[in-house]
């Protein structure tokens, strides 16, 4: 039977076809970087482990161990739970934290020393270096400080207390320490911003006694004062100016402010006490402190779901 040029050609197609999957196939089966480990959804190459290993090596003089497949591990776990938010990162915003880290992060001399050690691969810096970077970041300001839920079960603590102790003038101190709470004193000045002690100040008599008493952060505070920069710091002042206007001014000696202050690190419930001799402005307060969940310990707590297996 006589091969019509019809069918001919189709026969040359379909082989054409057929060896072109056959080349595809073995490039992708021989020919791309060897994956050495899968986490979640993501795979990790021997390449790039090796270039995150020079990254390190030049960053920290002398360290020979080789640290990069851990510390790319860690990146895509934390890239996984930034997926189950639906909080993804795009190559525009890859390029945008590479210009950004051009212009305020390290210097221009130590960036120009980084960028070298991957020549002319541009991706692999972006991969390597920018990647791990904006992922931490954004898991950080993205899921970690605007899912309530995270914080539910410190704020859920603070606002038992709070209900305790709220239009108690006697027993806030009482109920904390009832409770193992930590108590500390606080005072607010226009001139020394915020300074904590672990006694009373007004009833600490000597000046052994006082440097004794005061928390290391308000001595910090009270230097900064001398030193005048409490007036350049912005956000240090408009703190300190929030807390008269609304806390101060909306709190009579003895009461307990009605709600939470999220402050620093954590959130305060606090009580007004006596006021200062009328040479020194500002407020007393007693204040306990609840601390918010460190976000070391919930990623390290929320990595234990994500899958790592190594090949």
């Amino acid at each position: 039977m006589a091969w019509s040029d019809r069918s001919k050609k189709i026969l040359v197609a379909s082989v054409a076809t057929v060896s072109a999957l056959v080349l595809i196939g073995f490039f992708l089966l021989f020919l791309r970087p060897k994956a050495i480990a899968r986490v979640g959804t993501y795979h990790i190459s021997e390449d790039e482990v090796k270039a995150r290993d020079r990254l390190i090596g030049a960053s920290f003089e002398g360290e020979k161990r080789s640290l990069g497949l851990e510390q790319l591990v860690r990146t895509y776990v934390q890239a996984s739970l930034l997926d189950r938010y639906a909080i993804g990162v795009t190559r525009e915003e890859l390029m945008e934290e590479a210009s950004r880290l051009d212009k305020t992060g390290r210097s221009e001399d130590a960036l120009a020393d980084i960028k070298n050690l991957f020549g002319s691969d541009q991706d692999m810096y972006l991969k390597v270096y920018v990647y791990p970077l904006l992922v931490e970041r954004k898991l950080r300001d993205h899921v970690f400080k605007r899912q309530p839920q995270i914080q539910r079960m410190v704020l859920d603590r603070a606002e038992a207390f709070l209900s305790r102790v709220r239009g108690s003038r006697y027993r806030f101190e009482v109920t904390a320490r009832s409770e193992g709470l930590n108590i500390r004193y606080l005072r607010v000045t226009r001139r020394a911003g915020f300074e904590y002690f672990a006694d009373r100040p007004d009833l600490v008599r000597t000046a052994a006694e006082r440097r004794a008493a005061r928390h290391t952060y308000g001595e910090f505070r009270r230097q900064l004062a001398r030193q005048r920069l409490l007036n350049i710091d912005p956000a240090l002042q408009a703190t300190v100016d929030r807390w008269f206007s609304h806390i101060i001014a909306k709190t009579p000696v003895g009461e307990v402010y009605p709600s939470l202050i999220a402050q620093g690190d954590g959130w305060l419930v606090v009580r007004r006490l006596a006021p200062f001799p009328k040479n020194l402005p500002g407020a007393l307060f007693v204040v306990v402190m609840f601390p918010r969940v460190n976000f070391a310990e919930w990623l390290e707590a929320e990595s234990t779901s994500v899958p790592v297996e190594y090949l």
